[in-house]
Parts: structure tokens; sequence; C-alpha cells
């Protein structure tokens, strides 16, 4: 079945004729079914499973059909097998499962999810795999490496770090393949949770492999794209730099090819990320910044934000939160306190960023409730700063009149801005 049909086409007594997967599969079944032969077959089991495999990828797509059909028609009549050739071959590797008393991945087979119960086998099928794929001579490779997938995406879910590690370099290699990329649409569920992982490197080739299959120009699904973007949007502020650039590229990615169902749940993930993308264009890295800038304005774009559009076009960042606090006053407390968090930002330029957002506090109308308290929030990170530059200090002093103006507006008790005002606090460096 291995050998079938570009090499040793022969029968072993030399002659010539034809010999069929399809002849060697129905020897296999009946021989499975001897109890005498089973444990001379268990040894083989790895390989026969193999073989079985490549029969139902290829089925008989290079028989002479007509030299098929008579065949088939006497197996049939004899044995009383199935119509559909790949229907048999299915049937066969069942036969063979249940022999090495694999009946959990037979249930796997009829529900369509192998990948998860042919664990114990994978890393013998693997090997099998490897070394057909290491012969000179001419192989099925598609059908090789899309096993290969299957049992690379079942090591994804491992406890072990290194077995998520190798499996993604396999998975990256495999997936600059076309043909091998628009086979992995299915990992997309895997894929996702390690974009959350702790381990950078993990991060960082799932995106690979993530953006990889979208150069194939695959459509994001309406419940895949939200997902992802909502993903990618967290890893904007990673500490890795080249874990932020390949989140923001493929960000930008799944804006292009989202289906056209899926463009308004994610018109909602794309308006979240307008101000974390706003300051990461003045990253300290150049190649975050610049990434940042590229994707601020695709966004803008894709949300028909043309004010906004035209302001980063033309580089006019300093305009754009205000622009943007003007036309989203609705949303204006949701933007400021998403601003907050850069205020602890080890980069200068973004807590200097942040910094004259928060002097728009002022600015936007909201209730005095719900702007004193996100005022103490910015006071509170204010104060958090080292280094206060002198923009800080205006910024606080600022909040602390905005504050005693609400609070006389207001009317009620002391609020709790006010406490917080009261009480003495100390810098943690001179």
């Amino acid at each position: 079945m291995e050998n079938w049909p570009l090499h040793s086409a022969c029968t072993s007594d030399g002659d010539d004729s034809d010999v069929f997967a399809l002849a060697a599969a129905l020897v296999l079944w009946v021989t499975v079914q001897v109890p005498e032969c089973k444990k001379a077959m268990i040894p083989y089991s790895e390989q026969l499973f193999v073989a079985l495999l490549f029969h139902i990828v290829i089925t008989t797509q290079q028989m002479p059909p007509e030299e098929v059909d008579t065949f088939w028609r006497a197996c049939q009549e004899e044995h009383r097998l199935p119509i559909k050739l790949n229907r048999f071959a299915v049937q066969a590797m069942k036969v063979l499962l249940y022999m090495l008393q694999c009946d959990h991945v037979v249930m796997s087979m009829e529900r369509k999810e192998m990948r998860y119960d042919l664990t114990p086998l994978c890393s013998h099928v693997a090997h099998c795999l490897l070394l057909l794929l290491s012969s000179e001579k001419p192989r099925w490779d598609l059908p090789l490496l899309a096993f290969l997938v299957e049992i690379m995406s079942s090591c994804l879910q491992m406890e072990c770090r290194e077995w998520r590690r190798l499996a993604l370099r396999g998975l990256v290699v495999l997936s600059k393949d076309p043909s091998m990329a628009s086979r992995m649409c299915s990992l997309s569920p895997s894929l996702l949770e390690l974009l959350g992982d702790a381990d950078g490197e993990v991060v960082s080739m799932s995106i690979h492999v993530f953006t990889n299959v979208l150069q194939a120009d695959i459509l994001v699904s309406s419940t895949t794209a939200p997902k992802l973007a909502e993903a990618l949007l967290l890893l904007f502020d990673h500490d890795n730099s080249y874990v932020q650039v390949l989140s923001l590229q493929l960000f930008f990615r799944v804006m292009d090819l989202v289906v056209d169902e899926g463009k308004k749940p994610l018109a909602k993930i794309l308006s979240q990320s307008l101000l974390p993308l706003f300051f990461h264009c003045h990253d300290e890295n150049q190649c975050v910044a610049k990434a940042s800038w590229e994707t601020l304005l695709r966004v803008a774009r894709f949300l028909k934000r043309r004010k906004l559009k035209q302001l980063v076009k033309k580089g006019q960042l300093s305009e754009f939160t205000e622009v943007l606090l003007a036309e989203d006053r609705s949303r204006a407390a949701e933007h400021l306190r998403r601003a907050l968090r850069f205020l602890d930002s080890p980069q200068e330029p973004l807590r200097a960023a942040a910094v004259r957002i928060m002097g728009m506090a002022g600015m936007v109308t909201m209730g005095w409730k719900e702007e004193l308290q996100l005022l103490n929030e910015a006071l509170q990170g204010l104060r958090r700063d080292d280094s206060p530059s002198q923009m800080n200090i205006v910024v606080q002093r600022r909040i602390v009149e905005r504050s005693a103006e609400l609070r006389f507006s207001g009317g009620s008790e002391e609020p709790l801005l006010l406490k917080v005002l009261k009480t003495p606090w100390k810098r943690r460096s001179p």
C-alpha cells in the first residue's frame, strides 16, 4: 500500500501486472480478522495504520477506472463490502484499531475528533511518517504533512512547555506552504488560547502560524475575528517588542480579511484599540511606533472616522485625543480610564502622553461623581511617578482645582478624592 502507485507496482514473483493499494487493503482487512494473525501483526500496526491513512487520503485517484470497477465488483460480491472505496479503507482502519484495543479512537473517528484521542499512537506514527519523508523515493508528501499537523496540534494542549514549543515550531514551518496553511484553520481555538500564554516564544510562534494562514488570503470568520482581535489587543502592551510588532501586524491583517458578517462585531474591538494604538505611536522602539501608526490609520479607515484618519495621516497626533474625546463624549470616561494605565509605563514618552490626556478630563462633560472617581484614579497614578515632569505637576494642580469645582457644584458629602488629597504622601525617591 505504501509503494502504490508511483513505483514497485508489480507482484513479488516479478509479474508486472498492476498491484493496487485497494487489493492490499482487502488482504489486510481479511487478515486482521483471523485470530491467529493478530499477534504477528501488532509489531507492524503503526506502519499499517499509516498505509491505510494514505489509502483514505489518496483513495483510488490514480487507478484506471475500468480495472477498479471490475476488481471491486468481484470483491463486493465475495466479501459484502461497501460501495464507496474510501469507506472500505476507513472500515479496514477501524478493524485494525479494534485489534489494537483502541476502541476510544474508533469513537473519535466517528465524531471526527481523532486528533485528541490518538495521542498514545502519535510518537510511533510520527516516526513512520518521518522515515517516509526522509526517503529519496517519491511519496505522498501532502497527506504525510497533513497528518503531522494533526499530531502537532494535539501537542498544543499539553502542559509541558517544551512539547508546545516543538509543536509550534513545526506548525510555523508547515504553515509557510499555502496548501498546508489552508488546512490549519481548525487550529484557531488552540492558538487563541496560546496567545495568552506567559511564554513570549510560545505567543510569538502562535502569531506566526496565524499570520502564515492568513497569508493564503483565507477569510476570517465572524466568530474568530473579534476573539482574535481582542486577544491581540492585549498583546499591544507586551513587554517583548517583537511580540508587539507581530500582534500589530496580524491585527492589521484581520481587518483586511474579516468576512462581511464579522465587520460589525469587530468594530467594537477596533474602537477600543484607538487609544492604545495612539499611545504606542509614541513608543521608544521605532518598529513598534511605526507598526502602531500604520495600524491606527487602518483602524480609523475601517471605522470610517474621517477626521481621525486625516490627523493620523498628517502626523498631527497632538490633536488626535482631543478629537477622539470630543467625538466619543459618551465614552469619554472609558477612554480616559484606559489611558490611566499608561501613567505607570516605564517609557517616559508614554507617561507624558497619558498626562496630557488626563489634563483634558475637565474639558469632557460627564456626571460629577463619575468624573471625581476618574480624577481620583488619575491623581494616584500621577503621584506614583518618581520623577514627575512639569506637566505632571501642572495636571495634578488642575485636578485639585477641578475636584473643588465638582465638590461645590455637587452639593453632597465630601468625595473620596478630597480624602485622598488631604492624606500626606511621600515619594519613593528624592
